[in-house]
């Protein structure tokens, strides 16, 4: 007996509940009696689109050929957003079978049915339909015909040639453009010789389709294009096509082409373009740039011998051959521009017996000169010519626009090795150099060392430092040196306890430090158990503060605290100090040692056990509760301030 009722699977389809409207599809889906296969026949051609975008969404997760044909006839409904549902639903399900379902669409009255149905065939390479689409095409308006197109370069094929030949004159930019890739994907599968008709295009009006043409041949161009190429070159209004005929030279090794590459290098103004010629003339073989530059090096044009030396120089770096070629055919008789593209072009070619030749330049009269030859130096310098910049840095007769470049080429070496005791001992003092900016980029060097010795140095010129962003460097090389040296703060201030600008300095330091790392805390406690009287000098506000950043920040525990530096002689100035600022901030929760807290009970100064007192009002532990409750009736002389605490905490703990 048949247990289906059209009412229960009407009410769950409308409800809802997922689950239930779920099950309800899957029953009148599966459904068999006749009121059910009437119901799915309403609903696909009845007039709600909601339950036809329900059911659309249901049939993608059935993988069945029954969920298919469903699909398909709810991909022709007049709704297109039932169309776009149902379309997904169909693309969702891997049987391939289901493609056949689409071949009745391909003559749809529709469009973007029809259109569905040709994208999908043509996606999965059903060559059969190519047959169906040639007469279509015949008589298709352009919007078809762009589909069509597009099918036919997904399936290339030579019974297409004579139909897609004639669409390459159309007056449509769209079609010339989808026709001529179905000529590139022709050429792919060698189906028939295309390069007359991509050399044809490169007359087209539309860059894009000149663009198409240029790049179907970018592999393999024929040598019968050399002229044309040349001419589009430079005389095509459109970037990418010229930047695109720069890259066709490259296949053409010859003088010609490297001349009129030169010619781009030279004049080009979209810089795309002429960086391409650039790059394009270092892939050229090195024999034929030196036979064809040899003419340019020393060109009456300034314009075009200063282009061609710099970019011959470029051709083979360190080599002392070519070395030798460049020195022996740059002009005779300098004047100050091509002294400048002189001294650029040996930084570029980096050979090392370049070096005494700029270095002669860095004394020139003109700053001009000078400065090229130091950036031009700091191209050649590596490891073994530590020397050479020493001796540049200790030199008075060198401006400092000159040890700007050095100190710019050094805070780039960032190899510890490099710095030597020599290099560094050099770069010491000019920390105290007049010039803002020398004092500024030196101190920068020292981030690529990692030589703790010479802290002090740093503490010195950070001292005498009155420039804001050169403190704030100084700090930030301190801070990266000792924090390769764990310990280093406690060993400084032991060794500098008579100089109270170091202690200053070293505290604000620490606490820049702690507030960027939680780690070094332990260095706050070193400088703490040092056996002087910190916490008595001037400096105790900021000992203090940095307490209280790692108590509010990381919450630290006074256990913690209290471990490291209990044996601390001005311990009691600490904590009547650190009491101040927990006053200011009632919500700071602690945790407090009670054993520790038990022995500074036995203290006999009274100010300090009552801002002990104060602290523990502070706490929510239970332990701190008995503790305090005890101490009320031991000590008599501290009841008052023993009974607020009490009452704050559990006023606080059971509000």
């Amino acid at each position: 007996m048949s247990t289906f009722s059209i009412e229960e699977v009407r009410k769950d389809i409308d409800g809802t509940n997922e689950e239930h409207r779920f099950s309800a599809w899957l029953t009148l889906y599966s459904a068999s009696e006749p009121e059910a296969i009437a119901e799915v026949e309403e609903i696909i051609t009845g007039n709600d689109p909601i339950k036809k975008i329900l059911f659309s969404r249901f049939l993608g997760n059935i993988h069945e050929e029954k969920a298919d044909y469903y699909l398909s006839l709810l991909l022709c409904d007049d709704n297109i957003d039932v169309f776009k549902e149902a379309r997904k639903a169909f693309d969702k399900n891997p049987n391939p079978n289901k493609l056949d379902l689409l071949y009745p669409l391909i003559e749809h009255p529709k469009r973007h049915v029809q259109f569905f149905a040709i994208e999908s065939l043509s996606t999965h390479h059903k060559y059969n339909i190519l047959d169906r689409l040639i007469p279509l095409l015949r008589e298709a308006d352009d919007e078809l015909k762009v589909v069509i197109l597009r099918a036919f370069e997904k399936m290339p094929s030579p019974t297409v040639i004579q139909y897609t030949w004639r669409l390459l004159n159309s007056s449509n930019e769209e079609i010339r453009f989808r026709a001529l890739l179905v000529f590139y994907a022709l050429s792919e599968i060698n189906a028939l010789p295309t390069q007359k008709i991509f050399l044809d295009m490169l007359n087209d009006l539309s860059p894009r389709v000149r663009q198409t043409a240029l790049w179907s041949i970018r592999n393999n161009p024929p040598k019968s294009y050399l002229k044309f190429i040349y001419d589009l070159l430079h005389k095509d209004s459109d970037p990418i096509i010229r930047k695109l005929c720069v890259r066709l030279l490259s296949h053409y090794k010859t003088v010609k082409t490297v001349d009129h590459l030169f010619k781009v290098a030279v004049n080009e103004k979209t810089i795309i373009v002429r960086l391409k010629a650039e790059s394009t003339l270092s892939s050229m073989p090195y024999s034929l740039l030196r036979k064809s530059f040899s003419k340019y090096l020393n060109h009456k044009d300034e314009k075009i011998r200063h282009k061609a030396i710099l970019l011959l120089a470029a051709q083979r770096k360190r080599d002392l051959e070519h070395f030798n070629y460049m020195l022996s055919n740059i002009p005779k008789n300098l004047d100050i521009k091509d002294s400048v593209i002189f001294i650029e072009a040996l930084g570029i070619i980096g050979h090392i017996n370049g070096i005494p030749i700029l270095e002669k330049y860095l004394y020139d009269n003109s700053p001009l000169l000078s400065y090229t030859a130091a950036t031009a130096l700091t191209k050649i310098y590596d490891i073994d010519n530590v020397p050479n910049v020493i001796n540049i840095l200790k030199n008075d007769k060198i401006n400092n626009q000159i040890k700007q470049a050095i100190f710019i080429f050094l805070k780039r070496k960032s190899n510890p090795d490099y710095y030597s005791e020599g290099l560094i001992a050099t770069i010491l003092p000019y920390l105290h150099h007049e010039n803002q900016i020398i004092r500024y980029i030196s101190a920068e060097c020292f981030f690529n060392v990692s030589n703790e010795e010479i802290i002090p140095q740093l503490f010195k010129a950070l001292i005498a430092e009155n420039h804001h962003s050169n403190k704030e460097i100084l700090e930030d090389v301190i801070i990266s040196i000792l924090r390769n040296h764990p310990g280093s703060y406690g060993q400084y201030f032991q060794d500098n306890t008579s100089n109270k600008e170091s202690i200053h300095n070293l505290l604000y330091i620490l606490k820049k430090d702690i507030l960027d790392q939680e780690s070094r805390s332990v260095e706050l406690f070193q400088l703490l158990s040092q056996p002087n009287n910190l916490l008595e000098t001037p400096y105790k506000e900021n000992a203090v503060n940095l307490v209280f950043s790692l108590i509010s920040k990381y919450r630290l525990t006074f256990s913690d605290l209290f471990q490291n530096i209990s044996d601390q002689p001005s311990i009691e100035s600490l904590i009547i100090s650190l009491s101040e600022k927990l006053k200011q901030q009632p919500d700071t929760e602690i945790h407090f040692p009670i054993k520790t807290i038990e022995q500074w009970f036995e203290s006999e100064n009274k100010n300090f056990i009552e801002s002990l007192i104060y602290m523990l009002s502070l706490s929510k532990q239970k332990e701190v509760v008995q503790l305090l409750s005890r101490k009320l009736c031991q000590l008599e002389s501290h009841k008052t301030p023993i009974a607020k605490s009490l009452g704050a905490i559990l006023g606080r703990t059971y509000d």
